[in-house]
């Protein structure tokens, strides 16, 4: 059984690990060093982009659901 609780541990700070190291690349302090900086730029303004297309897209639907008086 002691084996069993060790491997339990082990899996749950493995997971923890991994949403952390999630997180942090998600808000941008997680850096990939990569040969072809340009590319990241470009890669990283069409994700910013995105992400702005999505709130407003939750905004202007969340504008129209609102009910009219």
């Amino acid at each position: 059984m002691p084996a069993l609780r060790l491997l339990m541990i082990f899996l749950c700070t493995w997971l923890k690990l991994q949403e952390y190291l999630q997180d942090l690349g998600e808000i941008g302090l997680l850096y990939t060093i990569s040969k072809n900086p340009e590319e990241d730029k470009r890669a990283k303004i069409a994700e910013n982009e995105e992400r702005n297309m999505s709130i407003n897209n939750q905004a202007k639907s969340k504008a129209f659901d609102a009910p009219m008086c």
